[in-house]
């Protein structure tokens, strides 16, 4: 195994135990108190009870006032592990360590391996990162496909060429959908 993958793994490892320890406790403990979070949750729920993956409603009204990414994320965790709070949940949390994963990817082809792992963990221990994390709302996936565009420009930018603009499209196109 070489070098830079161990490297990178044990990097991974770090940020995902910190990412973790700061954003599952108590996951599910709180009931939806946001508003958004209940209206969302439900709009999920209502999906998969009607069985579509194209028709968000809530209140068994159409609902468009988010894009649908969330409530295809949460009604796929429905389907995983049941409908709770938990579960609604559970996209932004995943959505988050993801973000950390890819804030340390950019910040090492950057600045440096080091760079890339303090900024992973200064993200991850940041309040309101750790507070979206745990919201049952679209910012935190959001972040994801917004901090996703910015790494498939950067990479494409290293390597030159012009084939960085469609992952870098497609990465703005889940960021539109979120």
């Amino acid at each position: 195994m070489p070098h830079w993958f161990r490297a990178r793994a044990a990097d991974y490892a770090v940020l995902l135990f910190a990412a973790a320890i700061l954003t599952l406790p108590n996951l599910g403990g709180p009931s939806l108190w946001d508003v958004d979070e209940g209206v969302n949750a439900e709009a999920a729920r209502e999906m998969r009870e009607a069985d579509t993956w194209v028709i968000p409603t809530f209140n068994y009204e159409l609902r468009t006032a988010k894009p649908v990414m969330l409530y295809w994320l949460q009604r796929a965790s429905y389907a995983a592990f049941g409908v709770s709070e938990w579960s609604a949940r559970l996209p932004s949390v995943l959505g988050s360590w993801l973000t950390v994963l890819l804030t340390y990817e950019l910040a090492r082809r950057m600045f440096g391996r080091a760079t890339g792992l303090l900024s992973g963990l200064v993200l991850a221990s940041a309040l309101e990162f750790c507070v979206l994390a745990h919201a049952a709302t679209p910012d935190a996936t959001l972040l994801l496909f917004t901090v996703l565009t910015y790494l498939c420009f950067w990479v494409g930018h290293e390597n030159g060429g012009r084939g960085w603009w469609l992952p870098c499209a497609a990465a703005c196109g889940l960021a539109a959908l979120t």
